[in-house]
């Protein structure tokens, strides 16, 4: 039973927990929506105060511009009742009616104007168009101002509304009255002077021709209304130079001034020159340069052509020697500057024919004209002189010139004759002879630069070499002492083993020889006497041998008899070895020599006479030995085949060299002359006594 309570109890807590949370969820949902309808409320509140604002700065503004318009500006009824106005339509107003507010378009305007502008509005409103219209407005003391008024109708909520805009035109007005008088006068100038004006619109095609304009076209005024008419006057022969004269004036990219001469044909078929001249005037549209105008003049020069024709008639005898001239010539008036004649060379050097060109002044070609005045001067000071120049063809470009002139009379005139040369080959030649003498320093300042470079570097490759150079010669002297040392140690060497050999061997050698000697002497005979006489032979040969080795290792005579007598001593050893004649001449030199000068010179003498016995092929030679002062002087001289001085220190001629170096250790010189299949001589010099070096 208590556990069904608890249960019933337990049900009823969650039901009521269940009823609580719906009820909190629709308090939540009701309390969102209030919410919700509070913020919209204050929403729409905000936005009415921000439309307010708005309209109150959407006012301010349309009273800033309306103000800010220079004129009259104002919206009115279809009965002319002012609702709007600005500042200027204010000040008027109040200056014509006073201080009120009862403002009506009509009171600004006289009373002629009135019905005029009255009927005008009716016939807007019914073509829904506006219109514009000028009347004088009343202003202060009465005094009357030109407007220029733009009406404009429209009808909002079936009520009529008109807008009027007023602007000043007085100043226009003005400006258009000037202009008019400004024109008057020029027109009255111009046919004072003769000239006639023209005017072509290129957009709407009319062509205007002043009054003397088209009397100078043999036409009557207005009788030329555009191109094609006006251009029906030229001469046939004359149409195409023309117009490529007119259509390179309104070129967008040339620009060129319209200048040129031309005939024209009259209704009585009478033919008038006619100079013109003139400009065309270009406006960018869309991007896109184009002709929109061109104004110009023109003169009567038929007079003139009379008269220059008849004076070129004259010019003509004596210039046609100059028609086939290379230069370009040119001849004219000094006075008038006009030009008279010109040669083939000048019509191609310009690119004008002969008609266009005669038409010109001197001026139209020559671009720099302080440089035809400074002719002009020269030339009154002398009768010919030469300038540099800079002259413009007929394509525009512009050309460097040489003129030569001269002046002299011609039929009572006074005319300047000109020699054009075109130098601009030359200018370019000069332009390159300087780019190229600029390359050239350039080029030479950087092969000097590399220069000093390589002087800086070859400088210390010198010092270097100087440096070892100096080691070398150190290294060399070092080689050489050696050398002299290994040669001296050589000859001790030699000479121990000489002196062995001669105070051993040789001793036991002859000891033996004589006891050989002393047994064969004996009474008592011997089976082995002959083996004995034979070992005896024996003996006696090496006896010879030993004592010929003694010598050649180390001559005793050298040490005993001087030098002059072991060097006859060694000749005579090699004529009877080998068969050679050696002569030996020349002072007797004992024992003057030092021990190691004397050594050297004989072994020298030795090899070098090998040499001549093993390759000179030598049948006789000499040898001339002299002393002077402190040195002695060796001259060895063969009949043999001679050799090629030039492989002296290769290894053919090592030998040779070696002894070089022994006789430069000593302080002495060799030197070699000799001739393939003539012979050889050899003078060796060196001092007697070897000095010390350090």
């Amino acid at each position: 039973m208590d556990a069904c309570i608890t249960l019933f109890a337990i049900a009823i807590c969650v039901t009521l927990a269940i009823v609580c949370a719906i009820l909190v969820h629709r308090l939540k949902n009701k309390y969102s929506e209030i919410t919700k309808l509070e913020n919209e409320l204050l929403s729409q509140t905000e936005q009415k105060n921000l439309y307010e604002k708005r309209l109150g700065a959407v006012k301010i503004y349309e009273d800033i511009l309306i103000n800010s318009i220079p004129g009259i500006f104002c919206v009115t009824d279809e009965f002319g009742k002012v609702i709007k106005f600005n500042r200027r339509y204010d000040e008027i107003t109040k200056s014509v009616a006073g201080n009120t507010t009862n403002y009506n378009i009509f009171n600004i305007l006289p009373e002629k104007s009135q019905y005029l502008i009255n009927q005008k509005i009716k016939d807007a409103f019914q073509s829904k168009c506006h219109f514009n219209v000028e009347s004088l407005v009343v202003g202060s003391s009465d005094q009357q101002i030109h407007y220029l008024f733009t009406v404009s109708p429209f009808v909002f909520e079936d009520k009529k509304y008109l807008v009027v805009i007023g602007f000043d035109i007085l100043l226009d007005k003005q400006a258009e009255s000037e202009r008019s008088q400004s024109e008057e006068r020029l027109r009255l100038a111009a046919e004072s002077t003769g000239l006639g004006t023209w005017y072509w619109d290129l957009v709407t095609g009319e062509f205007y021709w002043s009054d003397r304009g088209s009397a100078i076209l043999g036409q009557e005024p207005d009788a030329l209304k555009d191109y094609y008419s006006s251009f029906s006057c030229v001469h046939p022969d004359d149409k195409e130079r023309v117009n490529l004269a007119v259509m390179a004036a309104l070129d967008t990219v040339k620009q060129l001034e319209y200048n040129t001469e031309f005939r024209v044909i009259w209704p009585d078929n009478s033919v008038h020159w006619v100079s013109a001249c003139g400009k065309g005037y270009f406006e960018e549209i869309d991007g896109k340069l184009r002709a929109m105008r061109m104004h110009g003049i023109c003169l009567d020069i038929t007079q003139r052509k009379i008269i220059d024709e008849a004076f070129r008639k004259s010019v003509q005898k004596h210039w046609s020697l100059f028609a086939v001239e290379p230069d370009a010539l040119i001849l004219f008036d000094k006075q008038t500057l006009r030009i008279l004649e010109a040669n083939n060379s000048a019509l191609e050097l310009y690119g004008y024919d002969h008609i266009d060109f005669l038409s010109f002044d001197i001026f139209s070609i020559c671009v720099c004209k302080d440089r035809l005045n400074v002719l002009f001067q020269k030339l009154e000071s002398d009768t010919r002189c030469m300038v540099e120049s800079l002259h413009k063809k007929r394509d525009g470009r512009i050309i460097p010139v040489e003129v030569s002139g001269c002046k002299f009379e011609l039929n009572e005139r006074e005319v300047v004759y000109l020699s054009i040369r075109d130098i601009a080959d030359r200018k370019a030649m000069e332009r390159e002879l300087v780019e190229a003498r600029k390359d050239l320093e350039k080029k030479v300042q950087l092969r000097t630069y590399e220069l000093t470079a390589a002087n800086t570097e070859l400088q210390a490759e010198i010092v270097k070499h100087k440096m070892v150079k100096k080691e070398l010669e150190i290294n060399e002297n070092k080689l050489l002492a050696l050398s002299a040392e290994l040669s001296m140690a050589e000859d001790k060497e030699r000479r121990r083993i000489a002196s062995e050999l001669h105070d051993d061997i040789g001793q036991n050698l002859a000891i033996s020889y004589i006891k050989l000697d002393s047994l064969l002497l004996s009474s008592i005979p011997h089976p082995c006497t002959a083996a004995v006489e034979e070992i005896k032979g024996f003996i006696a040969y090496s006896i010879q041998k030993v004592r010929s080795l003694t010598s050649q290792l180390s001559p005793p005579l050298l040490y005993q008899i001087g030098f002059t007598a072991v060097i006859r001593w060694l000749g005579e050893t090699y004529r009877n070895d080998y068969g050679s004649c050696v002569e030996i001449l020349g002072d007797v030199v004992r024992k003057e020599l030092g021990e190691e000068i004397a050594l050297t010179l004989f072994q020298i003498i030795r090899e070098l006479l090998i040499n001549i016995t093993k390759h000179a092929a030598a049948k006789n030679s000499s040898i001339l030995i002299a002393k002077e002062k402190d040195k002695i002087i060796i001259t060895i001289v063969d009949d043999g085949i001679g050799f090629d001085i030039s492989n002296i220190g290769t290894n053919d001629g090592f030998g040779l060299f070696n002894i070089q170096q022994r006789i430069k250790y000593l302080g002495g010189q060799i030197f070699f002359d000799s001739t393939i299949g003539k012979g050889t001589k050899i003078t060796i010099s060196a001092p007697l006594f070897l000095v010390e070096k350090e």
